[in-house]
């Protein structure tokens, strides 16, 4: 097992992980903001590449990838606290493992299904149009929202939220700029999470507020942080 579970994030991607690694790391990504934007890029780039093309890996693709990776000196992550910033970082480091999958399969286009029944979450990270998009809280901490239009879709990662009370719950609303609507409720009390949003498309932007346990039908606490969606 990687000593530095954030660095699985290009080899979970390319389906070069054991499954151990990928159980660990797709547990570690319910909570991980950052690395949810890095596969979600990492997987936008390599659709970008595949023109739509679909194959099956050829025989000796994951040695060729993960050898080349040997070869090739990786930087650290990020630390947690500068995860809004690693970004363009990882775009470099997308374009660059997306290319060593093509170069390895013999300029072959090569994507992967993750799963034969793929969850929501899955859907949503590695459609073609997903966008990462992400706000600070006050206080310290992330909202990050993956979305997708085509799939009407998004993914939202609540990432080291200042702590509240257990009769307290952060609840997620699309707005349309005019009205808001309940799109989904931490567990009381939580201060991160991941869940999944319907709806996005044509809606203005995505809120969090701060409510009582078990979410409320219209916002009644202050919008702690707001997400543009168009």
């Amino acid at each position: 097992m990687h000593d530095d579970i954030h660095s699985l994030v290009g080899a979970y991607v390319l389906d070069a992980v054991d499954d151990q690694e990928r159980v660990a790391f797709e547990r570690h990504l319910a909570g991980c903001a950052a690395c949810a934007a890095d596969v979600a890029e990492f997987r936008a780039t390599a659709a970008h590449l595949a023109d739509g093309a679909w194959s099956a890996p050829p025989r000796g693709l994951r040695t060729a990838v993960l050898e080349q990776v040997a070869r090739t000196r990786q930087d650290g992550p990020p630390v947690r606290a500068q995860a809004a910033r690693a970004t363009p970082r990882w775009r470099t480091v997308a374009a660059a493992a997306a290319a060593a999958v093509v170069l390895a399969a013999g300029a072959s286009v090569v994507t992967y299904q993750m799963s034969a029944s793929p969850s929501s979450v899955e859907l949503v990270l590695s459609a073609p149009d997903a966008t990462v998009r992400q706000a600070a809280l006050p206080g310290g901490g992330t909202v990050t929202l993956v979305s997708s239009a085509g799939r009407d879709e998004g993914v939202v990662y609540v990432t080291a939220a200042p702590a509240i009370d257990a009769t307290r719950a952060y609840e997620l609303w699309l707005t349309d700029g005019a009205t808001a609507r309940p799109a989904g409720t931490l567990a009381a009390g939580a201060n991160a999470g991941q869940t999944v949003v319907r709806g996005v498309r044509g809606q203005a932007a995505l809120a969090l507020t701060e409510e009582r346990a078990g979410g409320v039908a219209t916002p009644q606490g202050t919008m702690l942080a707001q997400i543009p969606l168009t």
